[in-house]
């Protein structure tokens, strides 16, 4: 389970011996596009919708940290970033929906069927 995982962890992790044919992956922003027939939506934008929180720095910042050596900021917005998702995932499982933050006063409510 992830969030676009498809598009990004695991091609990341190919080349460094992954080997992804039949893996069994779950990617929650693609279910989500084919829900909605929307754009790629950010994780943050379902975080904010459904938890009413978010991740703790874009992901670009990773490549700026790796940089200045600060390891310790990439393992925390890695935590951050896993937690955040696995918390999504289970609120649409026991709920049955998650929402979309759409603007500051507008939420979009997606049904899910993640069992």
């Amino acid at each position: 389970v992830g969030y676009n995982i498809r598009g990004f962890d695991l091609p990341v992790l190919v080349p460094y011996g992954l080997i992804i044919q039949g893996l069994d992956v779950f990617d929650i922003m693609y279910d989500i596009q084919t829900l909605t027939r929307r754009p790629a939506l950010k994780l943050e934008a379902l975080a904010q919708g459904t938890l009413n929180t978010g991740k703790s720095a874009d992901g670009l910042m990773a490549v700026e940290w790796y940089k200045k050596g600060e390891i310790q900021k990439i393992i925390e917005y890695c935590m951050q970033d896993v937690k955040v998702t696995r918390d999504l995932f289970q609120f649409g499982r026991q709920n049955g929906f998650v929402r979309i933050q759409n603007s500051e006063s507008s939420q979009t409510q997606v049904p899910v069927q993640w069992n």
